[in-house]
């Protein structure tokens, strides 16, 4: 969810352009700064209160409630902080104000007006390091008790960074870089249009064209050309970020590779058994702060599958092969473009049909409010949809890991070819274990997960049921059908609306 949140933050300043949406507060620049700046601070210094309110009373009482009504605050202020943003951006003109001190140079201007929801989620993470300190020392006693390898605890400095390398930069170097290459390649394309004397002479009034633009061929600055290079170039930079961020995503993160061994045997095994090509098997270290694993990377020359420090240190090798055969479930059946095509899908429909809605009502959604108006619903719909998709996904994953444990670690004596109970336990507990040691209520629901709880008996049910019949795997083909149609739904609307222009 904060992945999403930090893409929310950047997005908004870009629909403000693509929209041309003009800031109906009136308010001049200086007056506009004050009146974003300053909710933005209040909410910062009530996080921070609400922090240091809940983190006395807890060491008062001992009381775990406590501790989470400081996370449910610090939580409920990051979209808080986000909604804020947006109506700053879009109705008070703050993103107007950043340009009017520092001019709308290159990708430095969005930067500087994402700026204070992120300082928000900083400060978020400032205030509940004592609280969260706090939990984690009572941990270690269960540690101690249990004879686990006790992790030291973080300060609050590197808490705070950890959290910023690990939810911030994940998703705002990418989302940056592929903003920022939309502008250049935007600026690009104008430039090259105002060299076109055929323009020119249509519209004298245009600004001169850069040199470099005038040396071009006259083929090249043609509106006729330059429109559709400038997509292909967009789409290009898109793909390209995509396909290098797992690279980039070891010094992003705190990553070593796993050391030889058993374990990193065990885990090599379950990638050849399934025929999933990766680039390295890699220890994410958070300090103990995260139980996790991940596979990031659509090719196989570019895909690293993480596990956190925590998660090594605190499940038994079954539990962790269990973790493993989850993450590549989701490889085997490529969930990831699934949830893109889901995603996109109905948020374009969605849009499509609010805005015939808006043409039947008489109203023009082609700019403007009633533009941010479609945005708003396509993002609704495309978000309720993803993770409808993303929890089903999530249990098929499962039953992956589940029927992987039950061919390579546990296979049942009497009825080969079926999960054993032995594997769906191994799986169910190491999910028990994480919530545990994360300090998750396992029926917590989660937006893109589901709960703990369900996902564990979904797990138990599966016991002796065939590998070919699972049920989930006939509920994950009907998502899949449904997406596909959304998916083609959706890029006809495209092609109608592109013939329309034209």
């Amino acid at each position: 969810m904060m992945h999403l949140l930090v893409i929310a933050v950047f997005i908004v300043g870009n629909l403000r352009d693509a929209l041309e949406v003009d800031a109906p507060s009136g308010l001049s620049p200086p007056a506009a700064a004050v009146v974003s700046l300053a909710p933005m601070a209040a909410l910062a210094a009530l996080v921070w209160v609400w922090a240091w309110a809940c983190r006395r009373r807890l060491d008062a009482t001992r009381h775990v409630r406590d501790a989470r009504r400081a996370e449910r605050v610090v939580a409920w202020s990051r979209p808080a902080a986000v909604g804020l943003h947006a109506w700053n951006v879009l109705c008070v003109g703050w993103l107007d104000a950043v340009r009017a001190g520092v001019g709308d140079l290159l990708l430095v201007d969005e930067l500087l007006a994402a700026a204070p929801p992120l300082v928000v989620f900083v400060a978020g993470w400032w205030a509940i390091y004592p609280v969260e300190r706090r939990l984690r020392e009572a941990m270690l006693m269960r540690r101690f008790d249990e004879g686990m390898h006790v992790l030291t605890l973080p300060t609050r400095r590197a808490f705070v960074a950890q959290a910023v390398r690990h939810h911030v930069l994940f998703a705002a170097v990418p989302v940056a870089l592929i903003l920022g290459w939309a502008e250049a390649v935007l600026w690009i394309a104008e430039s090259a249009v105002l060299a076109d004397e055929g323009v020119r002479a249509s519209s004298p009034g245009l600004p001169e064209a850069p040199g470099w633009a005038s040396a071009l061929p006259a083929w090249a600055v043609r509106p006729g050309f330059v429109a559709p290079a400038q997509g292909v170039l967009q789409l290009a930079g898109v793909v390209v970020v995509i396909a290098l961020l797992p690279l980039a995503l070891r010094w992003l993160w705190d990553t070593v590779p796993l050391g030889p061994g058993e374990l990193r045997d065990r885990l090599e095994s379950v990638l050849r058994a399934n025929g999933v090509r990766v680039r390295g098997l890699l220890v994410w270290r958070t300090d103990g702060t995260m139980l996790n694993g991940a596979v990031v990377g659509f090719l196989g020359p570019a895909r690293y599958v993480l596990l956190t420090d925590a998660l090594l240190e605190s499940l038994p090798a079954e539990e962790v092969e269990a973790v493993m055969a989850h993450e590549v479930g989701h490889v085997r059946h490529r969930h990831a473009p699934w949830l893109a095509a889901a995603f996109l899908g109905s948020a374009t429909v969605a849009g499509a049909g609010a805005s015939a809605a808006g043409r039947v009502l008489g109203v023009d959604a082609a700019d403007g409010w009633p533009a941010i108006g479609v945005v708003m619903v396509s993002l609704a719909v495309g978000l309720a949809v993803f993770g409808f998709v993303s929890r089903r996904f999530e249990w098929q994953a499962d039953a992956f890991a589940a029927r992987s444990l039950s061919e390579s670690t546990h296979p049942p004596p009497d009825r080969p070819g079926t999960v054993s109970h032995e594997a769906a336990k191994a799986m169910a507990s190491a999910l028990g274990r994480v919530a545990m040691l994360n300090g998750s209520e396992p029926e917590r629901f989660s937006w893109r997960h589901g709960s703990i709880g369900l996902r564990r008996r979904r797990l138990r049910a599966l016991v002796g049921a065939r590998f070919d019949r699972l049920p989930i795997d006939a509920v994950a083909r009907r998502v899949k059908l449904a997406s596909a149609v959304v998916g083609a739904t959706a890029v006809g609307l495209l092609v109608v609306e592109v013939w329309l222009a034209s």
